[in-house]
């Protein structure tokens, strides 16, 4: 019989666990890392009835890179509002190179939605925005609008049965209008002009640069000014002659970039 001291048996049974422990079994991450993820903060939560924007900046404005509070100054000063009127409040997505305002006073949203270019450390920036869909509400997407259609004229030709159409907006310059309803359940189909025209389910998807081949934004709202890159394999200042075979960014397939093939296109909710 062999005696073993109290320290030798742990010291035994944690080199036979460790060394019975399957390959599959070890985490790849570290407790410590995975630990700093989940205590990472949260954002503070948006209040359901205020107005939202989201505000698309142009001409190579990076948000991830300039001052929060030089850039709110900007937007105050170009909506002609002050702080205590409006009661603004900003939200900065760098991924994708959008500022989400909110604010609960509804002259200052509609102040806001004006802007069509900010000043902004001595450059003009044009800028795009569009609502966030309010709370009880959902999104649809009509397909086959012409293209030379106002938003006043999809406004006056398309009926939904029985529901209210609160905003509307064209999806780039595609045929496609998303529009936001009143309600969560709602119908799959609405009138153009009398005609019974279905819509779909509006799932967001990832967007990726054509000219910097980055993804997150479209190329509308490049922050990388004087980068070019293929659209097809991603080479850097290429050559009209390089050899181009296409590769995905998002699942290493051999296709464009968040095209219709690829599995990894739509974003996570």
């Amino acid at each position: 019989m062999q005696v073993m001291s109290n320290s030798a048996r742990r010291q035994n049974k944690e080199n036979t666990s460790a060394t019975e422990q399957p390959l599959d079994s070890i985490p790849k991450t570290s407790t410590l890392k995975r630990r700093r993820e989940e205590s990472r903060p949260n954002p503070l939560p948006l209040l359901e009835a205020d107005y939202k924007l989201v505000m698309r900046p142009k001409n190579g404005l990076g948000l991830g890179s300039v001052s929060p509070a030089l850039l709110a100054e900007s937007i105050l000063n170009t909506a002609r509002l002050s702080w205590s009127d409006a009661e603004i409040r900003g939200r900065i997505d760098a991924t994708q190179n959008i500022l989400t305002v909110i604010t609960p006073r509804e002259q200052a949203a509609r102040a806001l939605s004006q802007i069509t270019q900010l000043n902004f450390q001595g450059r003009v920036h044009p800028v795009s925005l569009y609502g966030l869909s309010p709370y009880g509400s959902c999104e649809r997407v009509i397909h086959g609008i012409p293209t030379h259609y106002t938003m006043e004229q999809v406004l006056e030709d398309i009926r939904p049965p029985g529901y209210q159409f609160l905003s509307f907006r064209r999806l780039g310059m595609s045929g496609s209008v998303l529009v936001t309803i009143q309600g969560h359940k709602v119908s799959f189909y609405i009138y153009c002009k009398g005609v019974e025209m279905k819509c779909f389910i509006y799932k967001k998807t990832i967007p990726c640069c054509t000219n910097c081949d980055f993804t997150g934004y479209r190329a509308d709202v490049c922050v990388n000014v004087g980068i070019s890159a293929c659209e097809r394999c991603g080479v850097r200042d290429p050559s009209p002659d390089h050899p181009c075979d296409p590769k995905c960014d998002l699942c290493n397939g051999k296709h464009i970039t968040a095209c219709r093939e690829c599995p990894k296109r739509f974003r996570e909710p």
